[in-house]
């Protein structure tokens, strides 16, 4: 189970890893496609009402121009439309809600974008026949944007944990049952040789390289098998000659032992026999030595019996 641990950790953060770059780079750029979309949005919005004031003003004079610019801007809910002064103006109403210097391009541009904390802003260029410079000012709250975003960073962040752990659950499964019980079997089977047993295991199926190794291990055991088994036929045949050997060198002692006492009790028994010893004394003499020989034989036939 370590090993699985061990492998799957590794690989569901790698995973992580991937999941999280990807999804950081797709959502910055839904990011700036929403930008994109808006300010395009913008830009279109700007150029019709460029073009109804001018057409308006050269028609119907400035002050209906202005009137017009009023009503239009009235008729676009979703834009924060109002005309600005690029001078030094002292009215705060016409000043820019970006400083001066990032409008500087206006001079030689049809538009210029910026951005503050919280919106974007869009800048038209008005005609010089306006009567002071200026511009017109689209500004678009960046609250929908955000919550867009933040709906899309939160469906991406569940998706790419979601990816992780069944990636991480997958691999687990697969190194549990392809990797993790085959290494524990043979490990379980190395304890058994261990322990003494070199029982045969069921034959195990399969053609990836740990089912070679389970196999290979099963051949290992069979041969360690056959080699102690012979090895304890080898032993068992010491014994037995040793036994054997021991069993001689015992005759050879008892003989020993016994070849010398049975000689004198014969020579001492033909004595009697032969009438040589006819004198009471004599045949008391050599009964007394016949006895002490037989004694010694029983001796001897109680220490080997004890080996």
């Amino acid at each position: 189970m370590k090993l699985a641990v061990e492998l799957t950790i590794p690989l569901a953060l790698a995973l992580s890893a991937i999941l999280t770059f990807q999804t950081y780079d797709r959502i910055s750029a839904e990011i700036a496609l929403i930008e994109a979309y808006a300010h395009q949005g913008q830009l279109e919005i700007a150029h019709v009402l460029l073009a109804a004031i001018e057409h308006e003003q050269r028609t119907e004079g400035a002050v209906m121009a202005r009137e017009l610019f009023r009503e239009l801007r009235a008729s676009i809910p979703q834009e924060d439309v109002r005309v600005v002064r690029l001078d030094d103006t002292m009215d705060a109403d016409m000043r820019p809600r970006v400083p001066r210097e990032a409008l500087a391009r206006l001079a030689e541009e049809r538009s210029v974008d910026a951005t503050s904390e919280d919106a974007l802003h869009t800048y038209v260029p008005l005609p010089a026949s306006w009567g002071h410079p200026s511009a017109i000012e689209f500004t678009r709250s960046n609250a929908a944007t955000n919550a867009q975003i933040g709906d899309r960073v939160l469906r991406a962040t569940a998706f790419a944990a979601g990816m992780s752990l069944a990636f991480g659950v997958l691999c687990w499964l697969l190194v549990v049952t392809f990797v993790d019980r085959p290494m524990e079997r043979i490990f379980a089977r190395f304890r058994k040789v261990r322990a003494g047993d070199f029982s045969p295991e069921p034959p195990h199926d399969g053609l990836d390289e740990l089912s070679a190794l389970e196999q290979g291990t099963d051949e290992i055991v069979a041969r360690l098998a056959a080699d102690n088994r012979a090895l304890r036929d080898k032993e068992e045949a010491l014994r037995h000659a040793d036994r054997l050997t021991t069993i001689g060198t015992l005759a050879a002692g008892i003989a020993h032992e016994l070849g010398t006492p049975l000689n004198v009790v014969g020579m001492r028994a033909k004595l009697i026999a032969n009438g040589r010893a006819d004198t009471p004394e004599a045949i008391g003499e050599n009964a007394r030595i016949i006895g002490e020989q037989c004694d010694r034989m029983i001796e001897a036939a109680r220490k080997a019996n004890k080996v």
